[in-house]
This record gives C-alpha cells, structure tokens and sequence, in this order.
C-alpha cells in the first residue's frame, strides 16, 4: 500500500507563473467555478491572466476581512 501527503494550502508554492490562490484547494476550487459562472466564462478556457488577477485580488481580499479563513497545519 502506498501513501502520500498532499499539500491542500490555499496558496501556491513558487508558482512559475506568479499565482498566489492554489485553485485544487477544495475552498479555492468552489470560488473559482462560482467566478467561472459569474462571468460566463466555460470551464474548458479557464482564466486569461487578467482575469486570474482578478480573480486572485478578489479571493485575497475575502481573505483580509476574514471572510474566509485561512488555518494552515503543518505536520
């Protein structure tokens, strides 16, 4: 049997492209799709850059006033 640890943090780790928001957080993920819907925007495009810095601006600041909070565990 094999395990493995998986890093859920709502944030990237040295992303080549300069995102912050880790989009296979199952949080970040729920906020994503409801960006997708709010902007028709269909899921198999996904975001251009400036639609991502948007995209990313806005999850940060729902993170600033708290809500959503973030609890990273470290194990």
């Amino acid at each position: 049997m094999r395990s493995f640890v998986t890093d859920m943090s709502i944030y990237t780790k040295d992303n080549k492209y300069g995102y912050t928001i880790n989009i296979n957080n199952p949080v970040a993920h729920k906020l994503y799709r409801a960006y997708l819907k709010k902007h028709d925007i269909p899921e198999q495009i996904g975001l251009s850059d400036c639609e991502r810095a948007d995209f990313e601006g806005k999850v940060g600041e729902m993170i600033r006033r708290r809500i959503i909070v973030v609890e990273e565990r470290y194990i």
